[in-house]
C-alpha cells in the first residue's frame, strides 16, 4: 500500500463520513490548526523526562486534542462527537489547582523562562489560532461541537497557567511586560467577571438580537422598559444573523429546528461579545447551556394564533373547500386539519411582510401567524384576520412572551434584568416548558400548551396530535407548582398514548415543519 493516494492532487480532502471539502475550507483549516497544535504539544512532551509529573498529563491532553480535531473534521450527524463537558471540567479543575499555587500578578507576562514554559506558551498561541478558525467555521453556519469550541477556549488558559507553574517550579522569575500600567487589578481572577466590571463602570451594555424587523421591533420595545428600570445605563444594539436567518428558504427542521434562531446569540453571550440577548421565548429550547440563564420573562402579549385571510369576510369555518393555507408549523397544521380536514396545508417561510405578500399574490388563501407578532408591528389593525382562541388552536410553548438571557456569572446584568420579570407570565411559561421537556424537549411533532392563572392556582392545557390532524390529545389540569403541573399534564398524556404519536410523527414525517 502506497502512502500517497493522489486523491488530494486537485485540492480536495476527505472528511469523517466520506464527504469532500477543499483543503482551504473553514472546516479543514480548523482541524489543520488543531493538528499543528498537537504537533507543538508533542514537541513539548519530547523535552520532558518520563518521570516528570507533567509528562503523563500532557500525553493524555494530546489524546483529547486529537479527539477535538476529529470532531471538527466531522460534519453534522456523521457520528457522535467525542469532546464532552467532563473534559472541560477536568481542565478547569487543573487550572484552578495550578493557579492556586502561583503568586498573583498585575502585569502582562511575556513568553519565556524555561524551555518547557516557552513551549507551553507556543501551545497556548496555537490553541488560540485553532479557536479562531473554529469560530470562523461556526460563523459560516457549519455544524460545530460547541463543547469542542469551549474545550479550546479552556485549553489555552490551561497552557498559560501551566507555563507559569513550570517556571515557578524551576525557580524561574516571570518575564513581565514593563510598558503598561497595572492590568490585572480586579476583584477575582475570572476574565468574564473583569469584563463585566469594566462594562458596568462604563455604564454601557451590549444587547444581542436578530436583525429581522419583528425581532428588532420587539427588542426596542423591551429596551424601552429596561431603560425605565435602569435609566443610567446606556445600551448598544447588536444585530446578529442566525442560522435560521441565513438559510431563510430552507426547511427549519433540517437546519436545527427550534434552536436555529438563538444558537448564534447564545454563543456571543458565552464569549462575552454581548451582555444579554432578547428572544421570543418560543424559539428557546427547553434546555439551555449551563453557562447561561433566562434572567427574566416579560409580560406576555397575545399568546394566540391569527388566521390571516386573503378575502375579507371569510373565517376558518367559511373558507372554501380545499383552501390553500400556509404554515410551517406542525402544531398549526395538525389543529387546522383537525378542524378542516379538507384544507391544503402548504409550508411557508420568510418574515411577516414576505408571508403576507405571498398570500396577496395568490399563492395562499390564508396563512397563520402569531397574533403577538402582528400586534408588535402594528399590523393587527390593518390586516384582515381571525384570532384563533386556545379552544380552537393551542399556541406554541411560550408563544407571545419575550425572554431576556444572560450569563450566570454576570450578576450585575442579571440583577438589572430581574427587575423586568412578570411573575404571572414567568410561572405560566415555566409550566408550559416543563410540559414540553417532559414529553421530548423539542418541537419536531405537533405539540402545544397554554397556561393561565385560575383563582389561587394555575391551569395548564397540553396538546399532542398526529400530523394529519386525525388524532388530537388534550389534557387540562390545575396546580400551584408550575414544574410539577407541567410534568403531571405530560404524564397524563403519555398514559393516553402520546409517546406513540411522537414516534410515529418522527418516523413517518415526509415534510418537516416547525412550531
Amino acid at each position: 500500500m502506497s502512502i500517497y493516494t493522489r486523491y488530494g492532487d486537485q485540492g480536495f480532502t476527505r472528511l469523517v463520513g466520506g464527504g469532500r471539502a477543499k483543503k482551504n475550507a473553514p472546516r479543514v483549516q480548523t482541524y489543520g490548526a488543531i493538528d499543528t497544535l498537537n504537533a507543538q504539544v508533542g514537541l513539548t512532551i519530547a523535552g520532558l523526562e518520563k518521570e516528570d509529573l507533567l509528562y503523563a498529563e500532557l500525553v493524555q491532553v494530546q489524546q483529547w486534542i486529537f479527539d477535538c480535531g476529529s470532531d471538527f473534521a466531522t460534519p453534522e450527524e456523521k457520528r457522535p462527537y467525542k469532546v464532552e463537558g467532563k473534559l472541560i471540567k477536568w481542565l478547569e479543575e487543573k487550572i484552578d489547582l495550578y493557579w492556586s499555587k502561583l503568586p498573583k500578578i498585575n502585569q502582562f507576562i511575556l513568553p519565556g523562562g524555561t524551555v518547557a514554559a516557552a513551549n507551553l506558551h507556543l501551545c497556548r498561541c496555537f490553541t488560540r489560532e485553532a479557536e479562531r478558525n473554529a469560530v470562523d467555521l461556526f460563523e459560516h453556519q457549519e455544524a460545530v461541537n460547541m463543547e469542542a469550541l469551549k474545550f479550546l477556549n479552556r485549553l489555552s488558559d490551561y497552557f498559560f497557567v501551566l507555563a507559569r507553574w513550570v517556571n515557578n517550579q524551576a525557580g524561574q522569575s516571570e518575564i513581565f511586560y514593563e510598558n503598561s500600567v497595572s492590568v490585572f487589578n480586579r476583584k477575582n481572577d475570572s476574565e468574564k467577571s473583569y469584563l463585566n466590571e469594566r462594562r458596568m463602570r462604563m455604564k454601557k451594555l451590549k444587547v444581542g438580537t436578530r436583525g429581522s424587523k419583528l425581532a428588532t421591533t420587539q427588542t426596542k420595545q423591551a429596551l424601552a422598559i429596561f431603560k425605565k428600570y435602569n435609566p443610567d445605563v446606556e445600551v448598544e444594539l447588536v444585530k446578529i444573523k442566525t442560522k435560521g436567518d441565513h438559510l431563510a428558504t430552507h426547511n427549519l427542521q433540517a437546519i436545527g429546528g427550534q434552536g436555529c434562531f438563538v444558537r448564534e446569540l447564545e454563543y456571543q453571550l458565552r464569549v462575552g461579545n454581548i451582555d444579554f440577548a432578547i428572544h421570543s421565548l418560543k424559539d428557546i429550547p427547553t434546555t439551555i447551556h449551563d453557562e447561561l440563564i433566562l434572567a427574566c420573562v416579560m409580560k406576555r402579549h397575545s399568546p394566540t394564533d391569527a388566521l390571516i385571510i386573503k378575502e375579507v369576510g371569510y373565517t376558518l369555518n367559511s373558507l372554501p373547500r380545499n383552501a390553500v393555507v400556509g404554515t410551517s408549523s406542525l402544531r398549526r397544521k395538525a389543529q387546522l386539519l383537525h378542524a378542516r380536514p379538507d384544507f391544503n396545508i402548504q409550508p411557508i417561510r420568510g418574515n411577516i411582510d414576505t408571508r403576507i405578500r405571498k398570500m396577496n399574490e395568490g399563492q395562499y388563501d390564508a396563512i397563520v401567524l402569531a397574533l403577538a407578532g402582528l400586534e408588535r408591528l402594528g399590523l393587527d389593525q390593518s390586516v384582515y384576520h381571525q384570532e384563533l382562541s386556545p379552544k380552537i388552536m393551542l399556541p406554541a410553548i411560550g408563544q407571545g412572551a419575550i425572554a431576556l438571557e444572560c450569563r450566570k456569572d454576570n450578576k450585575e446584568v442579571l440583577t438589572m434584568l430581574k427587575k423586568m420579570e412578570h411573575k404571572e407570565t414567568a410561572i405560566a411559561v415555566t409550566a408550559e416548558r416543563a410540559f414540553l421537556n417532559s414529553m421530548d424537549g423539542s418541537c419536531t411533532f405537533p405539540v402545544g400548551a397554554y397556561s393561565l392563572p385560575k383563582a389561587n392556582t394555575y391551569e395548564l392545557t397540553g396538546m399532542i396530535g398526529s400530523e394529519n390532524g386525525e388524532i388530537i390529545l388534550k389534557e387540562t389540569m390545575q396546580g400551584n407548582d408550575p414544574v410539577i403541573l407541567g410534568k403531571a399534564v405530560a404524564a397524563k398524556m403519555i398514559q393516553q398514548g402520546a409517546i406513540s404519536l411522537i414516534e410515529e410523527c418522527k418516523n413517518d414525517q415526509k415534510e418537516t415543519f416547525i412550531h
